[in-house]
């Protein structure tokens, strides 16, 4: 087996991979996964942690910016600063909003001019139906292939 190298040598100059082995690429691809879950979970308590410790100096931050959202900067002990990010998700209810297309369309005005509306089908009903059913909907689908992921393993011998 050959002298395994690091992963940043790997960010690093990606270019040497191709002169590694499989045995090789299989411990890289093994390290990067774990010390990924590992980073990740602790990416996240830190966040938590650094959100807790200072959550009611956040909370005052965004009551004076008069926003729930967005970017603010605290001014830390210690010579620290922090910037907080909230993102903004909103979610409607579906019931609730075909209603209200309903209510635009019965006054006579255009709901696209105000909703987006996207039709989905969900592939294993679509591999279920009959196929008189499917042959109706093959000029609207389009099957486009993702990336390849791959995950190499060793063969018991």
């Amino acid at each position: 087996m050959t002298n395994i190298p690091s992963l940043d040598d790997i960010v690093d100059n990606p270019f040497g991979l191709t002169k590694l082995d499989l045995d090789t690429l299989l411990a890289l691809q093994g390290t990067a996964a774990e010390q990924y879950g590992v980073a990740s979970a602790a990416k996240a308590k830190i966040n938590d942690e650094l959100a807790n410790r200072f959550q009611d100096q956040i909370t005052q931050a965004y009551i004076a910016k008069g926003e729930d959202t967005g970017s603010v900067d605290l001014t830390l002990e210690g010579g620290f600063t922090a910037k907080v990010n909230r993102s903004k998700k909103t979610e409607y209810d579906q019931g609730a909003l075909s209603k209200v297309v309903e209510e635009i369309r019965a006054s006579g005005d255009d709901p696209s001019e105000y909703v987006k509306v996207t039709y989905e089908v969900a592939e294993r009903n679509y591999k279920a139906w009959p196929t008189f059913i499917r042959k109706l909907f093959e000029p609207a689908r389009t099957l486009k292939v993702g990336d390849p992921k791959v995950v190499l393993s060793r063969v018991s011998v």
